[in-house]
């Protein structure tokens, strides 16, 4: 699929395409992308570079041992922006 994007497109996903790993490769193809955040991340654990506001901050994101044995050229931390929104998805909040 990443293939089909052409640098400067805009990726929209579920939290099955979030990653460190996955964010590194949006952004090494020149993509912008908005994912939701994957279900085994504990956004309070992160260290935050930047605060913005209470629901907006810049993190780094360790990527993982194994994605980075298998692309040696993948660096150990990806640096994200985190937006806390407010959504209802089929009547439901989250």
């Amino acid at each position: 699929m990443l293939k089909m994007l052409q640098k400067g497109d805009l990726l929209v996903a579920d939290r099955h395409f979030a990653g460190a790993n996955l964010y590194h490769d949006y952004m090494t193809n020149g993509l912008e992308y908005l994912t939701r955040v994957h279900q085994k991340l504990k956004i309070s654990r992160l260290r935050r570079l930047y605060q913005y506001g209470d629901n907006d901050f810049v993190a780094k994101l360790k990527t993982g041992d194994v994605y980075r044995r298998r692309n040696p050229e993948m660096p150990k931390y990806v640096t994200a922006r985190f937006i806390r929104v407010a959504a209802s998805i089929r009547g439901r909040e989250s």
